[in-house]
């Protein structure tokens, strides 16, 4: 068996196989835990003996498509691979949760008609359900003043309707009457005189 796998065992080009690994970049949305594995793997033919762990990390460290992982590696002291692995986890996990925070704001701050159509779109699809049923179609045309002189009775705004979500009235009192919903410049209680809100 020691003779057979002396004459056919596959030689390894060592280079070649390093040249290969130090091309290897982190894809367009290829995740870091997926980027390191695929590290792991091309580094077992290349022969780097003690070093082993030092070109994966910096191979991590050069090759990464995150300016902010890159950044956050070069600044650590007495870098380790272990460290190397876990410190662009963390960047990867915290910039995933700033850009849905970032996306649920955007959504819930629209103030075009495009953006409206692309969330009715997204509802069609099942993606932003009980959005649009909770209001009419002719909210899509809150982004612009009403060119016949129609107002928010809830704000006083010409820039939208009563029922839109982004009314800055929503979930205020009004100080006139006590009730919510509205302003007291708008105020159509007989309680006493409307002050500004």
């Amino acid at each position: 068996m020691e003779l057979l796998e002396k004459r056919f065992a596959r030689k390894v080009n060592f280079v070649s196989e390093r040249y290969t690994f130090r091309q290897r970049a982190q894809g367009q949305g290829e995740s870091i835990n997926t980027f390191i594995s695929n590290l792991r793997e091309l580094a077992k033919s290349c022969d780097f003996g003690q070093k082993h762990d030092e070109m994966i990390r910096d191979q991590l460290i050069e090759k990464t498509n995150s300016r902010k992982i890159c950044e956050r590696l070069l600044v650590e002291e007495n870098l380790t691979l272990d460290k190397a692995i876990t410190l662009p986890q963390r960047v990867e996990a915290a910039l995933k949760d700033s850009s849905t925070f970032a996306g649920i704001t955007g959504m819930n701050n629209y103030s075009n008609p495009v953006n409206v159509s692309f969330l009715q779109k997204s509802n069609s699809q099942g993606k932003s359900a009980n959005f649009t049923t909770k209001r009419p179609a002719r909210v899509q045309n809150n982004s612009s003043n009403f060119s016949d002189g129609r107002r928010c009775y809830r704000c006083n705004s010409s820039r939208h309707l009563a029922n839109d979500p982004t009314c800055p009235a929503n979930g205020e009192q009004c100080r006139n009457c006590k009730k919510i919903e509205h302003f007291a410049r708008v105020c159509r209680s007989t309680k006493g005189k409307p002050t500004r809100s």
